[in-house]
C-alpha cells in the first residue's frame, strides 16, 4: 500500500467522527440563584416580606417566580444586575409579575428596565421606586407622576426628562425624596422643584442647573436639602 493511500485512510478516520460535531449544543439555562429560590419559598409561606438579593446571576425569566410570594411581598431589592442584560426582556418580566404583588411598596432594581413599566395600570401603589439604571423618557415620567400619588421616594436614571415634565411634582402630596440622574434639567425646572409640597430632599446628578438656579431654589424653599453631584450647592444644607 502506498504512503498516499495510508495518509488518505488516516484522514478518513479523523473526519468521520467529526462529521456530526459541526454544531455545538447550547448549554442548559442556568438555574436561579439559590438565595432567590429560598427567599421566594419563605415568602410563599408568609415568612418573609422582603426579597433582597445581589443578583449577578438573575435573568428576566427568573422574575416570574416572584408571583409565588403574592400578598406577602412588600419590598424587592435586586442589585448588581448586569447592565448587559436584555432590557426588553426585563420590561416584559416586570409587566407580568407586578399585578400579582398587591402589597408591594418598595422596589430597588439597578438592572436595565424602562421605568414606564412602573407607571402602568395594574402596578401596586408603590411608595419607594429606586431605578438608577432605568430608561426614562418624557412621557413616561409624566405618566409616573400622574399615576403614583403614593410615592415618597423617587430615584431614577432620567436622561429623557425635561424641565416641563416636573410640573407634576406639585400633585404628589407624599413625595419627600427626589433623586434624578443624568436629567438635563435647567434653571427652568426650579419653580417645579419648589412646588413639591412634601419635598425634603432634591438630588440632581449631572444636571444643567447653574449655581444661580440652585440659589433661587434655596430662596424659594430654604427647607430643602439640596445636592448637586457630589457637592452641596450654594445655599444647600
Amino acid at each position: 500500500m502506498s504512503v498516499r493511500a495510508v495518509l488518505f485512510g488516516l484522514a478518513g478516520l479523523v473526519l468521520i467522527p467529526l462529521a456530526g460535531c459541526d454544531r455545538e449544543e447550547e448549554p442548559p439555562a442556568a438555574p436561579p440563584p439559590r438565595a432567590w429560590v429560598e427567599q421566594l419559598d419563605e415568602s410563599s409561606r408568609g415568612e418573609r416580606t422582603a426579597i433582597e438579593l445581589s443578583a449577578e446571576g438573575l435573568r428576566p425569566d427568573h422574575l416570574s417566580a416572584l408571583g409565588k410570594g403574592g400578598e406577602a411581598v412588600e419590598r424587592i431589592t435586586l442589585v448588581d444586575v448586569p447592565q448587559t442584560a436584555d432590557r426588553e426582556a426585563f420590561d416584559t418580566a416586570w409587566r407580568s409579575v407586578l399585578p400579582s404583588l398587591p402589597n408591594l411598596r418598595r422596589v430597588t432594581f439597578d438592572g436595565p428596565v424602562s421605568a414606564d413599566v412602573f407607571a402602568e395600570a395594574g402596578t401596586p401603589p408603590l411608595t419607594h421606586l429606586n431605578l438608577p439604571a432605568a430608561a426614562m423618557g418624557s412621557s413616561g415620567f409624566r405618566a409616573l407622576l400622574a399615576g403614583r400619588p403614593s410615592l415618597e421616594l423617587l430615584r431614577l436614571h432620567a436622561p429623557g426628562v425635561r424641565d416641563e415634565d416636573l410640573a407634576g411634582l406639585a400633585d404628589l402630596p407624599r413625595l419627600r425624596f427626589l433623586h434624578l440622574i443624568d436629567a438635563p434639567l435647567t434653571d427652568a425646572a426650579v419653580p417645579h422643584l419648589a412646588a413639591g409640597p412634601a419635598l425634603e430632599s432634591v438630588y440632581l446628578d449631572r444636571s444643567r442647573l447653574t449655581w444661580e438656579g440652585w440659589e433661587e431654589l434655596h430662596r424659594l424653599r430654604p427647607d430643602l436639602h439640596l445636592h448637586a453631584d457630589l457637592t452641596h450647592p450654594v445655599g444647600g444644607h
